[in-house]
């Protein structure tokens, strides 16, 4: 990519144009595609390439400070955990003189379980997924934040971020949500933070693969456990319940529930906001995370 200042930087349009895709893809992988399937997104418009990569293109929803940051945490985190997770590449690709950001990551084993599908398991399924879930989310807490070379937001700028776009108003939500959950604030670890079973992979006896760290973040341990993970809410309680037992140091199982029924009600308050905030509002991030990207291309090179 040329380094260029002026650069005409814009996210990808929803688009039917499988011919267009597939030169984004071979531009980003260096390779021929002969195969590409629309897996839809709601953040960005995900795709598998040659049924071995998932290849992601940036919409007007995207945040790419997230996807930069992942890019650069997620081989240290992959040290760490006994699962797999996406090492991605991030890619800046040119379209008719406009760059496009994009992602690209081999694709995991396994199969994530629908929300739907998971509700209706049996429960000694459940309960030994459920096991499997709190060693994977032990693993990661267990991960010192500082050592990561790119510093990830605590969960309540993390909220804030997704809600809004000035930032007067991420840091006085931030503050506001702080201050509801102030036996939350300490101790810190790093949270996947939306780690429910359609980012999990299964390969029909274990738990194989994590996925979707876009959301990665610190707080409290109970943030990992917030509302609408699970389709039903007592299957949530059992996942508290569980890790609580296995690690009692970690969890207190009271603590917890207080946060969910709090956390409950400022969730529900994130999704109306974001129900309402303008279809077509672009991030700021988007070009000042390009230009990063620009300038570290420049260090390289000298």
């Amino acid at each position: 990519m040329s380094a260029e200042n002026n650069i005409n930087f814009s996210p990808a349009q929803s688009s039917t144009d499988q011919s267009k895709i597939r030169q984004l893809a071979e531009q980003a992988l260096h390779r021929p595609v002969s195969d590409i399937r629309p897996l839809g997104g709601y953040i960005s418009y995900n795709y598998l390439v040659n049924q071995d990569t998932i290849f992601k293109l940036a919409s007007s929803r995207s945040n790419l400070s997230d996807w930069y940051r992942l890019a650069a945490n997620a081989p240290i985190i992959q040290q760490h955990l006994s699962v797999q997770i996406p090492i991605p590449a991030l890619h800046f690709l040119n379209d008719n003189g406009k760059i496009i950001p994009a992602l690209s990551y081999q694709q995991l084993p396994g199969q994530p379980i629908s929300r739907r599908d998971f509700a209706t398991r049996p429960e000694a399924f459940k309960q030994s997924f459920f096991e499997q879930v709190t060693d994977c989310i032990h693993q990661l807490h267990q991960i010192p934040p500082e050592i990561l070379p790119v510093k990830p937001p605590n969960a309540f700028e993390e909220s804030a971020c997704k809600l809004f776009r000035d930032k007067k108003s991420q840091v006085r939500f931030a503050k506001i949500a702080k201050y509801f959950f102030l036996n939350h604030v300490s101790p810190t670890v790093l949270l996947h933070a939306d780690l429910h079973t359609e980012n999990i992979c299964f390969d029909g006896k274990k738990i194989v693969g994590l996925l979707d760290f876009d959301t990665l973040c610190t707080g409290h341990p109970s943030f990992e456990f917030r509302p609408m993970l699970y389709q039903k809410p007592e299957d949530l309680q059992k996942l508290v319940h569980c890790y609580s037992q296995r690690y009692p140091s970690e969890l207190d199982p009271a603590l917890s529930r207080n946060f969910i029924k709090k956390f409950n009600m400022i969730f529900k308050l994130f999704w109306l906001i974001n129900y309402l905030k303008p279809q077509n509002a672009k991030r700021t991030t988007f070009e000042q995370i390009v230009q990063t990207h620009i300038q570290q291309e420049k260090r390289n090179r000298s």
